[in-house]
């Protein structure tokens, strides 16, 4: 098809859509007005989006699964909503195409009562569709709260000579409205800090007093530079460092940089200039030009400090979905099986997680579970483990997995690593060290009744028989363990890429 042929279709499509959605524009168009878009700002978006669903459901069960997944969204960003409302739409529209082709043969289809919600499945792709349209929608960051402020400087590192009363009427100082008053410091913060997506990430999942120790950790920062393609290094190297030279080398531009944001703190920002067009005259071509520099420098070292640290973050959160998801199994598996993980101890109900695992194991060659009924060797190897973790506190490890402790507190054990080879690798020994707090390492008997823990604190690095031994409910499905506990089988450590 040549372009004038080309240009043909397309103008006869063009006139087409337009006589279909002529009246729709048209009476959208009036409520695109100044006042109109006001009101709209000013209405709380929960309201706004609470009224658009109550209009679209046909019915409660529909508008109720469609506002729990807008609730859900607001928890997660721009990539996991495309993925969990894509992947919704997809389930239920193949369940409602099943139905409609089950009625045009005259076949009669339904649902027993426990399922009867799959019955409403094209209302469920309607409102869902709706959700994904408004689900990233956010209002723009109006007055910066207190909180937030703080929150921003805690990320960026407090300097060492500034206590928590000087800080304090700093912050007020700074976020203090005022005509006529300079607030560079203010806005640098809000624009490159407070509105950046990846700051939002971070601050969902980790306390940002002590997720600074992320990048300021020079063996994290530069096993994570070196994930970043070296044309982009380059790119940074020239930006953030001062009188840099490009022909250093790829391994000494990551070694400056991971030095440059263990040395940051907020205080390097403290005298940017946030220059106007306007004040180019007064300043000078060269001053002014000299400001706008050191100002986009300023920028690119934030940018890459925040990047560090969301990709940490970002890979241990999709590390932990792998482990929150195996206990979902562990749970779902143990009815299958007709197997209680509820004990009886002290007239008290507790869980045990190893029982599944342990039952199946006693069975021996006639376990229900075909793969430890087959494999003798490694029936014996997880009978070890079950019994390795019974000195274990392995709900504490359920429940750091399942309310992502583990991220929230890597800030406080994260500087203790000595050495990083995969996300995998830090993931385990954070898990680990959340397993072991609590315990003296100072007590006598110390290495004799915790020999993982003494590992732990000796090398500073995660200790493979203890994951393993963590991991042991999961011995009943041994692809799933072996996926889990040996490093070079997890997804062979497949982690996010990053376009920075």
């Amino acid at each position: 098809m040549t372009e004038s042929e080309k240009e043909q279709v397309y103008s006869h499509e063009a006139t087409e859509m337009w006589q279909k959605y002529r009246q729709m524009f048209l009476g959208i168009l009036p409520k695109l007005s100044g006042p109109s878009i006001k009101a709209y700002k000013e209405m709380p978006l929960s309201d706004a989006v609470g009224a658009a669903l109550t209009e679209r459901a046909d019915n409660v069960n529909a508008s109720s699964f469609a506002k729990l997944m807008y609730v859900l969204c607001i928890f997660l960003d721009g990539k996991e909503i495309n993925d969990l409302l894509t992947t919704l739409l997809s389930k239920f529209d193949n369940i409602d195409a099943l139905n409609t082709c089950a009625q045009e043969l005259g076949i009669g289809v339904g649902f027993a009562q426990d399922y009867s919600f799959f019955d409403h499945c094209a209302e469920h792709v309607r409102d869902i569709n709706l959700i994904r349209n408004i689900a990233c929608m956010t209002k723009p960051t109006g007055d910066v709260k207190k909180s937030m402020f703080r929150d921003a400087l805690d990320i960026l590192g407090i300097p060492a000579d500034i206590d928590d009363a000087a800080l304090e009427q700093m912050i007020d100082e700074a976020i203090k409205p005022g005509k006529g008053v300079k607030h560079d410091f203010r806005n640098f913060i809000i624009n490159n800090v407070i509105e950046s997506s990846r700051f939002i990430y971070v601050i969902k999942f980790c306390n940002p007093k002590t997720v600074s120790q992320i990048a300021k950790n020079k063996v994290i920062s530069q096993f994570v530079l070196k994930q970043i393609p070296p044309a982009q290094i380059t790119r940074y190297f020239m930006t953030c460092i001062k009188d840099a030279s490009d022909t250093c080398s790829v391994g000494k531009q990551i070694q400056e940089l991971s030095d440059l944001m263990a040395r940051l703190d907020f205080g390097v920002f403290r005298n940017v200039s946030q220059c106007a067009n306007f004040e180019r005259k007064r300043l000078g071509q060269a001053v002014f030009r000299e400001k706008q520099l050191e100002k986009e420098r300023f920028k690119a070292i934030v940018r890459l400090y925040l990047t560090v640290i969301y990709l940490v973050v970002k890979n241990l959160v999709n590390i932990n979905a792998r482990y929150v998801m195996a206990f979902h199994c562990l749970e779902r598996d143990a009815k299958l099986y007709e197997v209680s993980l509820v004990t009886t101890v002290n007239n008290q109900k507790h869980t045990d997680y190893l029982a599944l695992a342990d039952t199946l194991c006693r069975e021996g060659e006639s376990s229900r579970s075909g793969y430890l009924a087959r494999n003798r060797r490694m029936r014996q190897c997880v009978a070890q483990d079950i019994q390795n973790a019974r000195a274990l506190p392995v709900w504490k490890y359920r429940n750091a997995v399942a309310h992502l402790n583990v991220i929230r507190q890597c800030g406080e054990w994260i500087s203790d690593i000595s050495g990083i080879r995969s996300y995998y690798a830090l993931y385990q020994y954070l898990v680990q060290r959340h397993v072991a707090e609590g315990v003296e390492p100072n007590r006598h008997d110390f290495a004799e009744r915790f020999p993982y823990y003494a590992a732990l604190y000796q090398y500073h690095s995660y200790v493979k028989d203890f994951v393993k031994a963590l991991n042991a409910p999961f011995g009943y499905n041994i692809p799933r363990f072996k996926n889990l506990t040996i490093e070079e089988l997890f997804d062979r450590n497949i982690h996010i890429e990053t376009y920075v």
